[in-house]
């Protein structure tokens, strides 16, 4: 488990509903199973419905996961089975030095019951005629006292054996794939995070993006409060990536009706931030520095500065008389 991981499963027992409900999301977004526990805990215990809510999803999203890994876990181990089968010759169905222990048994037994009966071992070889040899096997038989005798196997029904062994196998591995795709697929069908349940819902998931562009403007703002910027921390850091909106948040999206302002605010906001990081990596790219000087002329520091007053702060509006028109 890494450092950030572990900084959000402690974030997760914030006394801020909102930061709990972060935290829950970023880990379903990491995609780190390792996080599983942590989030049932709050998807049963915490007090807040909304957290609940996010964590539940969070529990489901990752579980899918779980079991992928569990069955490429799963045929990998078969395969290796298979692999380690094919390789045993020790195994007494196909074992060629047992057949030859077994026929070197057979001939001491047969010498035995041969000197027993007072006739010369010469016989057992055929270096006498064949009646005499007739009359010796058969006696030798009776003296084996319960022994079974095994006949050799040739190479082909060994390789048969195996070949049916292997399709066995690669049957039942189909049939547990088969199976945990129907889980998956269940899972899939039943996801209720892919649209907000209610209004109370969508504002808060809408909210949350708008926290994130918030977040992303003030770190632009930092950046470009000099003269200079630092590209070096620019193309490494991940502050710099614009936010993007649920996968659910659309206009005419599920209980996200008469919010065009918000999405407009947002829109804007967005086209704006993109504007000005192509504007820095292009400058990054041509003076080839890790700190470069701001050229007057482009004004991105302005720019930046109206993503917050005229566009988020319009999103914002709309978000909060939705919010009182929810409460009325």
């Amino acid at each position: 488990m890494n450092r950030r991981t572990r900084e959000l499963i402690k974030q997760l027992q914030s006394e801020s509903p909102k930061e709990r409900y972060l935290a829950a999301a970023e880990l379903a977004k990491r995609k780190d199973i390792e996080a599983l526990p942590a989030l049932n805990k709050v998807a049963t215990f915490d007090q807040n419905e909304n957290v609940r809510t996010m964590a539940y999803n969070a529990v489901r999203f990752l579980s899918q996961i779980k079991n992928q890994m569990d069955q490429e876990e799963l045929r990998r181990r078969v395969l290796q089975s298979n692999e380690d089968d094919d390789s045993d010759d020790s195994h007494p169905l196909w074992s060629e030095d047992d057949d030859d222990d077994d026929d070197d048994d057979s001939k001491d037994d047969i010498r035995v019951t041969a000197a027993d009966l007072g006739i010369s071992g010469s016989f057992l070889f055929g270096e006498d005629d064949d009646d005499e040899d007739d009359e010796v096997r058969p006696s030798s038989k009776k003296t084996r006292k319960g022994k079974r005798k095994k006949s050799p196997q040739s190479e082909a029904v060994r390789r048969a054996r195996r070949e049916r062994r292997k399709r066995a196998n690669f049957k039942m591995v189909l049939w547990l794939s088969a199976l945990l795709a129907v889980i998956a697929l269940t899972l899939a069908v039943r996801e209720e995070y892919t649209e907000p349940r209610t209004r109370e819902d969508a504002i808060q998931g809408l909210d949350i993006w708008l926290e994130q562009m918030i977040e992303t403007t003030g770190v632009y703002t930092t950046a470009l409060s000099g003269t200079s910027f630092d590209c070096s921390s620019f193309q490494n850091n991940s502050q710099f990536n614009i936010p993007e909106g649920p996968e659910w948040a659309a206009r005419d999206g599920k209980n996200q009706e008469n919010l065009d302002d918000f999405f407009d605010g947002m829109e804007a906001a967005q086209e704006r931030l993109i504007t000005v990081k192509r504007t820095l990596e292009q400058l990054c790219a041509r003076e080839g520095g890790a700190t470069i000087d701001l050229p007057p002329a482009a004004n991105l520091a302005q720019q930046v500065s109206e993503v917050s007053i005229l566009h988020l702060s319009k999103a914002a509006n709309a978000l909060d008389e939705a919010r009182q028109n929810l409460a009325e």
